[in-house]
């Protein structure tokens, strides 16, 4: 999981931001749970933006051809 997380994949990331801060399957280590869940904030952040400017063009598209 840790690798995917690596490579960006956004649902990884908050996994292995969850497997540190309760030290499933890793040493516990909040330090290292904190720079995952902040990525995976981030990410998330980027997605919501996308999916927003797709939604206003969307909207765009409808509203006009009205």
């Amino acid at each position: 999981c840790k690798k995917a997380a690596d490579l960006g994949h956004r649902d990884a990331i908050y996994s292995t931001a969850i497997f540190y801060y309760e030290g499933d399957g890793v040493e516990k280590d909040d330090l290292v749970a904190l720079r995952y869940f902040k990525k995976a904030y981030e990410e998330g952040a980027k997605k919501r933006a996308m999916v927003e400017a797709e939604l206003q063009q969307l909207e765009k598209k409808i509203y006009n051809h009205e």
